[in-house]
């Protein structure tokens, strides 16, 4: 469906967030990871690192959601083959849903109807 970095799992009852973060910071150096939480954004898992090098430039970290199979597909632009850092390729990842699945149920599920108050004045 849409390619993005935060997606709502309407059957598992699940928000993703993919991110990357720069290590050290100011380098062209990246990890990417990806964060679960069962409560609206509330709380988030630990992260859980996607990537499988942190070396070069990466960037657009992006995911989709295949609502068939329930796969949770990632990708991502890398620099990791090219030591001059001129040129990048993209690298993607598939987290199966077997394994998403054991994730997800790892973290409790809380507050999935919450709401934010109405507003006592208008903006």
């Amino acid at each position: 469906n849409s390619i993005r970095s935060l997606i709502y799992d309407e059957n598992r009852r699940a928000l993703y967030l993919m991110f990357a973060h720069q290590v050290p910071d100011q380098s062209q150096n990246m990890r990417i990871y990806l964060l679960i939480s069962r409560n609206n954004g509330q709380s988030w898992s630990d992260p859980l690192y996607i990537s499988s090098s942190n070396f070069a430039n990466r960037g657009f970290p992006t995911m989709a959601l295949n609502n068939k199979t329930g796969d949770l597909i990632f990708g991502w632009f890398d620099g990791r083959n090219d030591k001059t850092f001129k040129s990048v390729e993209y690298f993607g990842a598939i987290l199966p849903a077997k394994t998403l699945n054991k994730l997800v149920k790892r973290i409790p599920l809380s507050n999935p109807l919450f709401t934010l108050p109405p507003a006592t004045t208008p903006l």
